[in-house]
């Protein structure tokens, strides 16, 4: 079996078109969900599911008014990030557009559901839920019961259009064997990103005074980490955990220092260290596509466009052009 093959054993991708109350036991991953039909359904129900050993996307648009109710499995947690504003219930709680629905180990799946109704179901193993915890600066929040938090406007707007990216990069990758360790990284990324979200709506600690030289210490402290780990296959998460600050914390130092986002900063350093070797090379025999799987590049096609925006050439050209200086 090969490499890529692996990988896409990796992630399981299913659709449903769910008619009949029964059906709803497959509307989210792992959970015996059981459904009652309170109004004749107008559509199917239409779910879609990605699922790998560590977390479960359950994308979900019930056309049906329906009580809903189940178990996590042992040591899972839930979130569902409603979509739209139908109306809905949980745990006799009226919910809206942009809300984060936390269920923590232990707490079962209760609520209504009325035609429209879309939400996104993450799942995760509890280990992930006490990591974001982390990342978001939560520890004096505790989540013993279901949670119903509010994300703000802008909040939303970010998950809901990187949502729509990922969900079609798992479409593709699953399908056609693309880029899948880069699209399954992402995946992962964006759980946590999730759970942390939850943690951070939930907290009221206040955030702790900073200044211009901390967050500029802080981008740095950052930048040296990164460049020791450019062949690592790091996602902005593991940064924050080793750091031990909030993503919130270490985006707005990067802002500051950099003007712009952690890992958009990461892929630049990559570029660069690329562009340096390719220039100190000797040898046309050099394979581009090594030295940038060497620097942490996942996605070859992608590496060369960005490479070209940055330097104005090719990277092949920049290792041509070395090679045939020195020959001379």
């Amino acid at each position: 079996m090969n490499r890529l093959s692996q990988t896409r054993l990796s992630m399981l991708h299913t659709e449903h078109l769910i008619h009949v109350p029964d059906d709803f036991e497959k509307a989210l991953s792992g959970v015996q969900l059981v459904a009652d039909f309170l109004t004749p359904k107008r559509l199917p129900t239409r779910v879609e599911q990605f699922q790998s050993s560590t977390w479960a996307l359950d994308f979900q648009e019930a056309q049906v008014k329906a009580r809903v109710h189940g178990l996590l499995p042992p040591r899972w947690v839930s979130i569902g990030l409603i979509r739209n504003a139908a109306f809905s219930s949980w745990y006799g709680c009226e919910v809206t557009k942009g809300t984060l629905l936390c269920n923590p180990p232990g707490e079962p799946i209760d609520g209504s559901i009325t035609p429209g109704f879309s939400c996104l179901a993450v799942s995760f193993p509890a280990d992930v839920w006490e990591r974001a915890q982390q990342l978001a600066g939560g520890e004096n929040v505790s989540f013993d019961r279901f949670a119903a938090l509010q994300l703000t406007p802008d909040s939303y707007s970010r998950i809901e259009q990187r949502l729509l990216k990922l969900q079609n990069e798992l479409r593709d990758a699953y399908s056609t064997a693309n880029y899948q360790q880069e699209v399954m990284a992402n995946a992962t990324d964006f759980v946590m990103h999730i759970a942390a979200s939850a943690w951070e709506s939930a907290t009221t600690k206040p955030r702790p005074p900073d200044s211009y030289r901390n967050r500029m210490r802080l981008a740095h402290r950052a930048e040296n980490w990164l460049r020791d780990h450019l062949a690592d296959q790091i996602q902005v998460t593991d940064l924050c955990l080793r750091l031990r600050i909030s993503r919130r914390e270490l985006e707005y130092a990067f802002k500051t220092a950099f003007d712009c986002g952690p890992q958009e900063y990461l892929n630049k350093l990559r570029l660069n260290a690329i562009y340096r070797v390719l220039r100190c090379s000797n040898q046309l025999s050099c394979s581009v596509s090594d030295i940038a799987l060497d620097h942490g590049i996942t996605h070859l096609g992608r590496f060369s466009s960005n490479y070209y925006r940055l330097f104005g050439e090719k990277p092949s050209t920049t290792l041509r052009k070395q090679a045939t200086t020195i020959i001379r």
